[in-house]
């Protein structure tokens, strides 16, 4: 729900990068690229949330 109290539709995105594991460190570099990336692309009226990650490999925006 917006913060005018109405329903908003939208698309949630999720990701795992495969085998983060073997290079977290890599993985999080992609990963803050790929965030970057998709916050240049969707202007902020666009979006329900802004792009991040967490637990090193997982994309969420």
């Amino acid at each position: 729900m917006s913060a005018a109290g109405t329903w908003e539709r939208g698309i949630v995105l999720f990701g795992d990068v495969v085998e983060s594991r073997d290079d977290p460190e890599a993985a999080s570099a992609w990963l803050r690229t790929l965030c970057a990336l998709l916050e240049g692309i969707y202007a902020p009226a666009d979006r329900l949330a802004p792009f991040g990650f967490t637990q090193g490999d997982e994309l969420q925006g």
